[in-house]
């Protein structure tokens, strides 16, 4: 009796009792792609439920912080830059000569902007890889507007360096993730300005081809 009791216990019971163990476990350790499921009594089966709806609660928690950070990285870098451009102009004497005094606030500036900019690329870097395991954020799109919305927040040093730049942008509409495809055109920007002696021009061109742009 005792065998059989023990064994219908190991049946009905034990096996449920690690399916919940187990998925405690992945919870805890931030695998929340692991659906939950629990075969048995009623009772376990209800813990298994509480269990699942934990899971996918925990899940949305995440994406939502993950795409909290990726928003407020997104936007603090654009105008740190732009901090950063105006402080590296007023040390190179762009809009006149300055006193020491002067340079030695703009030379703080610039080393505090790049400093926090550091450190936004570093969050930025944390939320973009999050954002990788957790998918697209897909919505409508039209490129011209997404590029416009990238290049012009570059205009006060493009000014500043006399550059020349040119948009040859088809009017297409399309299927895309906002945020990725603005850092790609924000860091493709930044780079091309960073880069790009002055009196020099920078042309930034898309187009549809073959279903692709």
């Amino acid at each position: 009796m005792t065998l059989g009791l023990m064994l219908i216990f190991t049946l009905f019971v034990g096996g449920p009792i690690r399916q919940i163990d187990h998925a405690i476990e992945a919870i805890g350790h931030g695998r929340l792609n692991e659906p939950v499921g629990v075969k048995g009594p009623a009772d376990l089966q209800a813990l298994g439920r509480q269990l699942e709806w934990l899971r996918l609660r925990l899940g949305e928690i995440s994406e939502e912080r993950n795409r909290f950070l990726r928003h407020m990285s997104h936007e603090l870098k654009t105008p740190l830059a732009n901090l950063r451009e105006g402080a590296e102009l007023l040390l190179e004497g762009a809009v006149g000569s300055l006193n020491g005094e002067q340079r030695e606030v703009a030379g703080i500036l610039r080393e505090n902007s790049l400093r926090l900019q550091r450190l936004i690329e570093n969050l930025l870097s944390y939320s973009e890889w999050q954002a990788r395991r957790g998918g697209l954020d897909l919505v409508e799109l039209n490129l011209p507007t997404l590029v416009s919305a990238a290049v012009d927040t570059y205009q006060l040093p493009v000014n500043a360096h006399h550059l020349t730049l040119v948009k040859q942008v088809d009017d297409v509409s399309f299927t895309g993730d906002r945020a990725k495809l603005r850092l790609i055109l924000d860091n493709l920007v930044s780079n091309a300005v960073k880069f790009t002696p002055d009196g020099g021009t920078i042309t930034v061109r898309g187009a549809a081809t073959a279903g692709t742009w």
